[in-house]
């Protein structure tokens, strides 16, 4: 699966190969390449046996930021797994109820999913979808991988979202046509499905 993100502060172009355990995604490689602010970004990260190793961090991991030990590391996935796992969990079940860790090199977070309900999206210029769609509420809240000026780690509050899921073909399944996150800088971020290949269906 593949995604691309774009908006005033840059796009980043995110990939991801792995099987399935059900809904439990087995991620083999993540990478993510793009500018961000200016700045070239890069991610690479191979997995064996559950375990991330980093082939690539571009800016690189800073040496006073907190180690992540490996016993969180282990078992987690990427966020574009953890996103991907949240689809085949709507098109199985129909919720959205899902706990999983995502580790991107520099900190864990764990994100548990709920389901919030079904919502009428109403037209917009942003976006190619308007029409019904599942709301899945989640919280991410980071657990290991601060930097030093990031204060009392009790104080590092956990930031809520939400996304939205339908089908956008005939006889296709739920993806993600809108998705909002609060952030720690300037409020909430939301992204608009602004298209999806034929591969991608």
């Amino acid at each position: 699966y593949r995604l691309r993100l774009r908006d005033y502060l840059g796009e980043i172009r995110p990939q991801g190969l792995g099987a399935w355990a059900d809904t439990t995604p087995l991620p083999r490689q993540y990478r993510a390449e793009g500018i961000w602010r200016g700045d070239p970004r890069a991610t690479l990260i191979d997995y064996d046996r559950g375990v991330p190793a980093i082939r690539q961090l571009l800016p690189p991991l800073e040496p006073d930021r907190e180690a992540v030990p490996e016993a969180l590391r282990t078992g987690s996935t990427d966020s574009l797994s953890a996103l991907a796992a949240l689809v085949r969990t709507v098109a199985r079940t129909g919720t959205c109820e899902a706990t999983l860790r995502t580790y991107d090199g520099r900190r864990v977070a764990e994100i548990v999913a709920r389901t919030a309900g079904r919502f009428i999206l109403e037209p917009t210029s942003r976006s190619v979808f308007a029409g019904p769609a599942l709301r899945c509420d989640f919280v991410s809240r980071v657990l290991a991988g601060f930097r030093p000026d990031e204060g009392n780690k009790t104080d590092y509050r956990p930031l809520r979202g939400s996304a939205w899921l339908a089908p956008v073909a005939p006889n296709g399944g739920p993806v993600p046509v809108r998705v909002t996150i609060e952030t720690r800088w300037f409020g909430d971020a939301t992204s608009y499905l602004t298209g999806v290949s034929a591969a991608g269906l």
